[in-house]
């Protein structure tokens, strides 16, 4: 299905495709919330291509 839909979503402009699962990230916060972790290079990519879409399915 996501196939299908990257496919139909080409002709109407530019796709990009995140595998959340393929992210490379420590879900613990280690340093508990009072202080900032620094995010790694894979969130921050995702981020960016967040920012960039105008929608997300």
């Amino acid at each position: 299905m996501v196939d299908a839909y990257i496919l139909g979503a080409k002709e109407s402009g530019a796709v990009v495709k995140i595998n959340i699962s393929d992210l490379s990230f420590d879900i613990n916060l280690r340093l508990g919330y009072k202080i900032d972790q620094k995010l790694e290079l894979d969130l921050i990519k995702a981020q960016t291509q967040i920012k960039w879409a105008d929608h997300i399915v």
